[in-house]
């Protein structure tokens, strides 16, 4: 089976997610982390790492975008942790097409993808960590797992995060989280879907912006 898979029902775990000896390497590594360069905020990073800690075993990390994948390894160090102290920890689905034209000063995203793999491999986060190479609306139309953690950061014209919104968030588990990047005028896709959808909804509370970030976050409190 291919390392990047193209399709999938249900995420695809890795043998071995909750071997000690390897969350432990894991764990080892966590400066070569730390030195990841990517578009994420540090801090957001954190708090995305804090999060995956926290979300239990039978519950899924989903990532939508995930270009070289600097947040994903900060997300699946977050379920090696778990793994670490308690012996179960979640997984975290990467879903990014990681095709078409780079945008300036980015690098081309099959680079992208290369730099993905490499980075899992070098921080042997295999058992924790898997690349869905599909549309994220057509991943979520198959999708079958309850989700406890979400990230969106794909697709930022309006249409697209909308369409992120409406197909994953009935996924999200009531006390899951939602993390939204580049929440500002930059790029208003994302903004005008938190203010004019998600907010008014009722269905978040503990909304914050994770200071010095463009991390939109927000607890889901009742079924979307």
């Amino acid at each position: 089976m291919s390392p990047v898979h193209g399709y999938g029902l249900a995420p695809l775990r890795g043998v071995g997610r909750d071997d000690r000896g390897a969350a432990e390497a894991v764990e080892e590594g966590m400066t070569t982390l730390a030195d990841l360069d990517g578009l994420v905020e540090p801090a957001a990073c954190r708090w995305l790492r804090a999060r995956a800690e926290e979300v239990p075993p039978h519950q899924e990390i989903v990532e939508l975008g995930s270009y070289t994948g600097q947040s994903s390894m900060w997300l699946a160090t977050g379920a090696c942790g778990a793994s670490l102290r308690s012996g179960s920890g979640s997984h975290v689905t990467c879903v990014d097409v990681w095709d078409g034209p780079a945008w300036p000063g980015s690098v081309l995203p099959s680079e992208a993808l290369v730099t993905f793999m490499r980075r899992r491999s070098e921080l042997k986060l295999e058992p924790w960590l898997t690349p869905l190479r599909m549309s994220t609306v057509g991943v979520a139309s198959m999708w079958v797992c309850p989700v406890g953690l979400m990230f969106i950061d794909a697709d930022h014209d309006y249409d697209g995060v909308f369409a992120d919104v409406e197909h994953w968030l009935p996924h999200l588990q009531t006390g899951g989280w939602l993390a939204m990047h580049d929440y500002g005028d930059v790029l208003p896709g994302p903004a005008r879907v938190i203010d004019e959808i998600l907010v008014p909804s009722g269905a978040f509370a503990d909304i914050s912006v994770i200071a010095g970030t463009g991390m939109w976050t927000g607890r889901l409190v009742r079924p979307w």
